[in-house]
């Protein structure tokens, strides 16, 4: 969970990824309502919901959330620097043989022919702002002072179709990764509930 970098020569700590709703702590960060229909979290074999604490110039380089799910984020003390790049443009990211992605947002280079026309959204996150992050959007994020946030990823039927592409084979899932099955089971859920609902 903790990992390690060197920023000014000074090893920097950065607690990443706790899935503090398994240890018990759920009812300390109550999900807010407008992120209650969540699809992906709130049984024991699957939990999105994230505890990150870290000092001044720790990070979380460029990426896009699990099997493109949207997320949310709330500060509990200290400010971070979000940067966005829209789904649409992350063509502008992709290598010249638009296989892999770039970790950074940065220059042109010849390996990422196009990076440097990327033009990221710039959002500082101030104690007690969420930020909601749609679905395929790549992002970076900053501690600009030490800070500690709530994070989770969650997909509903706003955004189910967008998981598919991020799917792994049952075979093939590592720790972290969603399979096809498991994330089929709990849609199929949803929806027998949703009919249920109806019936009712």
């Amino acid at each position: 969970i903790w990992t390690e970098s060197m920023i000014d020569g000074t090893p920097r700590y950065y607690l990443k990824d706790w899935h503090f709703r398994l240890d018990g702590l759920g009812a300390l960060a109550p999900v807010p309502d407008v992120f209650a229909d969540d699809w992906l979290s709130g049984s024991r074999d699957m939990d999105y919901h994230f505890l990150y604490l870290g000092r001044a110039g720790t990070m979380t380089r460029l990426h896009c959330d699990v099997i493109n799910s949207f997320s949310w984020s709330t500060n509990v003390c200290g400010v971070k620097r979000w940067r966005f790049l829209p789904a649409d443009e992350t063509p502008l990211l992709r290598d010249v043989f638009q296989e892999m992605t770039a970790d950074a947002f940065g220059v042109s280079s010849l390996e990422f022919p196009r990076r440097g026309l990327a033009r990221p959204i710039e959002v500082l996150q101030a104690p007690g702002d969420a930020i909601f992050v749609p679905s395929g959007w790549y992002h970076e994020v900053e501690n600009v002072s030490s800070a500690l946030s709530i994070n989770c990823n969650w997909i509903n039927a706003s955004n189910c179709f967008w998981a598919p592409m991020r799917l792994v084979n049952n075979e093939t899932v590592a720790k972290g990764e969603v399979s096809t099955a498991h994330f089929l089971r709990k849609v199929a859920a949803r929806v027998v509930r949703a009919a249920r609902g109806w019936v009712e």
